[in-house]
């Protein structure tokens, strides 16, 4: 099967997107854009403000570890399970 694309530069389009959207987030949290564009635009039975953490701890802990598989920083302690 042919290769579209290599790992490393899929792993730095990830990296890419991701710090998109940490950005978008970070926007969302200081009320810079609406947030009725983000969780259906119904946040439920908790503050928006804890769910946008959330999503800014999980997207901040993707990047780590596609940055660690691509080798962008290195792992350490925690190779075995990247």
């Amino acid at each position: 099967m042919k290769k579209l694309i290599h790992a490393k530069l899929a792993g730095y389009i990830l990296l890419i997107l991701f710090g998109a959207l940490l950005v978008f987030h970070v926007l969302i949290l200081f009320n810079l854009l609406p947030s009725g564009m983000v969780w259906g635009g119904q946040a439920g039975n908790y503050s928006l403000r804890t769910l946008e953490i959330v999503s800014l701890a999980f997207t901040f802990l993707f990047s780590l570890v596609v940055a660690a598989k691509i080798g962008y920083i290195k792992a350490g302690k925690f190779a075995k399970v990247i």
